[in-house]
Parts: structure tokens; sequence; C-alpha cells
């Protein structure tokens, strides 16, 4: 229990509790500045005195509970930095990609990357729910099959 304390009280050293509030979300109380090393994507890193931890997954383990296999923990408030309890939540991967900004993104592309269109009978779901561009997919079996042929040919 006293290594517990001497790490919590380490992390609390490094955490700015008088931070912004959220754009995202003004209705929110300050965010909880990590002020110590950021990784290049703006999340804190943080050191638990065995290996290098993701800093708002730390706070969510040690102030909240445990994180569920195949689980994120989101930043509600869409500061990267932010290790408030109170601004993360537990959702899996594909609800953190929805609602986050790369998920938005996404979901607003009209058309895969060769131009062919999201939508009618060139639109696939995957088991995930992931969308798919039907003509794209037909192009790669079709690769794959001229490879396996080729390959048994030699």
């Amino acid at each position: 229990m006293k290594m517990e304390q001497t790490t919590l009280r380490r992390f609390e050293t490094k955490v700015d509790k008088s931070g912004p509030i959220s754009k995202q979300r003004p209705d929110f109380d300050p965010c909880h500045v990590w002020t110590a090393y950021l990784l290049p994507g703006g999340y804190g890193q943080f050191w638990n005195g065995t290996t290098m931890v993701l800093a708002h997954r730390w706070a969510w383990e040690n102030l909240v509970g445990p994180i569920p296999e195949y689980m994120q923990v989101d930043h509600m408030c869409k500061v990267r930095r932010c290790v408030n309890p109170k601004h993360l939540r537990l959702l899996t991967t594909q609800e953190n990609t929805a609602c986050g900004d790369a998920g938005l993104h996404l979901a607003n592309k009209t058309h895969c990357p060769k131009g062919h269109p999201y939508s009618g009978e060139n639109l696939y779901l995957d088991l995930r729910g992931k969308r798919g561009c039907k003509a794209c997919r037909k192009d790669a079996t079709e690769r794959y099959g001229d490879k396996k042929k080729l390959a048994k040919a030699t």
C-alpha cells in the first residue's frame, strides 16, 4: 500500500487541476492537465514504477477502477492531456473511433479512396459494422486469385 500512495503522490505532482474548460464540453469542470511527458499524439505518459503507461489510463485504473479487456478510455472533453476521471469514460474501440475526430471524418466520407461511392449496391458492412466498397473488394479478390494462379503455374 505504501508504494501505491507514493506512486499516487508522484502522479498528482504532474497534474494541474486548474486546467482549461473544454471547448467541446463547457458544462464540465476544468480539465486536469498532465504537465509531464507527452507522446507525439498529445497523450500523457507516466512511469508507474514498472513500465511507462498512458497517464489517462493510469488515472482511470487507480482512481475509478479496472479497464476491461477490449475497452478504451475516452476523453469526453477531447483534451488528450486531461486526466480528470470525471472527463473520462470507457468505450469499445469502435465507439471511441466513431465519437472521436477520426470517426467524424470517416463517417462523413461519401466515397472510398478510389472514388467509388459508399452507397447503394456498392456499399457493404463488415461484421463490425465498418463500411466498405464492393468494387474495391472485388478488385482485391481478383488480384488475389490472379496471384494464386501465377504461383501455381511456376
